[in-house]
């Protein structure tokens, strides 16, 4: 560890991260709330679409901040490095496995 004094402030900032987080999506749900009609023209979707990922996005910034499933974000012994290398594997082939648009971007990537 580079600061080992700064250790004892690794929950506290586990929690402004969540807090953080939970922020981006509550807002922008809320902005799809707002003005669906509008909101659905800037992101190229309908407008019950539109409501929908609002909802979703509110729901999902409201879990973040509750902790459901939080469970899924301690994968064996919240090792950072494990955690970053299975986040970066799974969004790899997130991206690998519509290799239409994405297959430009994953060669640049690697």
């Amino acid at each position: 560890m580079m600061f080992p004094q700064l250790a004892q402030f690794t929950d506290v900032a586990f929690l402004l991260l969540r807090v953080m987080v939970a922020i981006v999506f509550i807002t922008s749900g809320w902005k799809h709330f707002q003005d669906p009609e509008a909101r659905s023209k800037d992101i190229g979707m309908s407008n019950g679409f539109t409501i929908f990922l609002g909802a979703a996005e509110g729901a999902g910034g409201l879990g973040v901040i509750f902790g459901v499933l939080a469970y899924l974000a301690r994968i064996p012994d919240s090792d950072p490095v494990h955690v970053g290398t299975v986040l970066c594997r799974e969004m790899i082939v997130c991206v690998s496995s519509n290799p239409g648009d994405n297959a430009a971007l994953l060669e640049h990537s690697v």
